[in-house]
Formats: C-alpha cells, sequence, structure tokens
C-alpha cells in the first residue's frame, strides 16, 4: 500500500520541479468569504454584496501571493522526487 503512494508522489515531485525550472513566478488569487471582506473595510461599496442564486455572498478576491522558485530548489525538489521513485522500485514488497 505504501509503494504506490511514494511513487506517485516522487512522480509529482519531479513533475513539480520541473515545473519550477520553467516558470519564472507563480501567482496565487484567492478569494475571501464576503464576511471576511466587509470586516476589513476594503469591499467596493458599488459592488453587488449578494449574488442571484439563494441570495448568497458572493467572495471577493484577496491580496495575490506571488512565489518565485530558485532554480536550486527546482533541482532539490527533483532529487527528491528521483529519490523516492529510485528507493520505491529497488526495495521489496511490503
Amino acid at each position: 500500500m505504501k509503494s504506490p503512494f511514494f511513487l506517485a508522489l516522487g512522480l509529482f515531485l519531479i513533475l513539480f520541479g520541473a515545473q519550477c525550472l520553467c516558470v519564472e513566478k507563480f501567482v496565487f488569487k484567492f478569494e475571501r468569504p464576503a464576511a471576511e471582506a466587509q470586516s476589513d473595510g476594503k469591499s467596493d461599496a458599488k459592488s453587488p454584496k449578494t449574488t442571484a442564486v439563494l441570495g448568497a455572498k458572493k467572495d471577493t478576491p484577496a491580496d495575490p501571493c506571488e512565489f518565485s522558485p530558485t532554480q536550486p530548489m527546482a533541482w532539490s525538489i527533483i532529487a527528491v522526487g528521483g529519490f523516492l521513485i529510485l528507493n520505491t522500485l529497488t526495495s521489496g514488497k511490503s
């Protein structure tokens, strides 16, 4: 049961590390619930507070978060992923 999990994790890390080599930066844009946005005082007075569907409150976008991966970090992620895959394939069935 552990073997497929670590094989998949290693493959994911290799692909993520390769993506970090190709990308300059990642920008994450999260949405906050409307109640949090109103308590911060950053909500726009002209924007609609509710949607037409069941009167649910509309989520407002939060401040974007940027992540710039460095090249040594990307290679480290690839190395850890490779180690996990090799260790999984060479170990016996457990």
